[in-house]
């Protein structure tokens, strides 16, 4: 297994790996509805235009040539997005279904109202391939960002949907900031605290 930055060229791929990871999100299902094919196919639209419009960094997960696991974060000062990318997110996704367009703006506004004032790392999209899953592909990707966070002294922050993953999260140090319901469905706020390197 090999983790690095991907290239802009290769954000489409992770646009797909994390629909496929994520595409049975409670949220997700909630944004595009109950078809799995059209659901998949909204998702690599928005998870797409969301790397490509953002410009945030994504690690990914390779083995043997296939990529199996991204995860994209934002550094301090990243959130909110500048109005100019915020306008642009909303032209790139101008071509999704209603209701589909209009619940996948109710969500990203949700989620943004609750982003931490103070700076912070703010971790996502992020997921593991549907057939890649529970094989520790997550957690060395989690690990990895967190040791970026970590060697600059900072709060990480990310969004949750599932009790899976709030337990899972719960592992690597975040606590639970705060919960709110968007589009029927709870949705959990993780901070993790800054770890302060020791000489």
């Amino acid at each position: 297994m090999k983790l690095r930055l991907l290239t802009p060229v290769e954000k489409p791929l992770a646009a797909r790996i994390i629909a496929s990871g994520m595409v049975d999100d409670p949220i997700q299902r909630s944004i595009h509805g109950p078809d799995v094919s059209a659901r998949l196919r909204g998702m690599e639209l928005t998870f797409g235009a969301t790397l490509q419009e953002t410009e945030r960094p994504t690690l990914g997960a390779w083995e043997d040539g296939e990529l199996l696991g991204a995860a994209t974060y934002g550094p301090p000062g990243s959130c909110p997005l500048p109005e100019e990318r915020r306008e642009a997110l909303s032209q790139a996704v101008a071509d999704l279904p209603l209701p589909a367009h209009e619940n996948f703006h109710a969500w990203r506004a949700n989620w943004g109202a609750h982003d931490p004032a103070e700076p912070h790392w703010h971790l996502g999209p992020f997921a593991v391939r549907a057939d890649a899953q529970a094989r520790g592909i997550g957690s060395r990707l989690l690990k990895a960002f967190l040791e970026v966070v970590d060697k600059h002294e900072g709060r990480a922050y990310l969004e949750t949907d599932t009790a899976r993953n709030v337990r899972f999260y719960e592992r690597f140090g975040f606590e639970t900031a705060g919960r709110d319901e968007v589009l029927g469905v709870e949705c959990t706020f993780m901070s993790r605290r800054p770890t302060i390197s020791r000489p």
